[in-house]
């Protein structure tokens, strides 16, 4: 198991231990998917979502990813939950869309 804790910089992180995954080396791998944070350090502009390159990697080497969900949290402000949705939640579910809409893509291209 590894567990990456980065602020921010999971992308640099990921991009260095392509080989340790693709030979799934670590069978768990915890991180925090922090979208604007990782854009931010990446130096892409709001709302770009690199790091869905990180979700497609795990799912290219045959990982499983699960959303923990930032507002399950027990530290998470009740008064922000509205907020916490916005800024941090709905980023996540568009990079799940993203990728689903490529397999899809993909699926369909294989097929024809």
């Amino acid at each position: 198991m590894v567990k990456i804790d980065t602020q921010g910089h999971e992308i640099e992180v990921f991009k260095g231990f392509q080989e340790s995954l693709r030979r799934g080396l670590m069978r768990y791998v915890l991180f925090e998917y922090w979208v604007d944070a990782m854009d931010e350090a990446e130096g892409a502009e709001f709302g770009a979502c690199r790091s869905v390159d990180i979700l497609n990697t795990l799912s290219s080497y045959g990982y499983d990813t699960f959303d923990m969900g930032v507002l399950n949290h027990p530290k998470a402000p009740q008064s922000r939950k509205g907020h916490w949705r916005e800024k941090y939640v709905e980023p996540s579910e568009r990079a799940a869309r993203t990728i689903n809409e490529e397999r899809t893509t993909e699926a369909k291209r294989s097929k024809s």
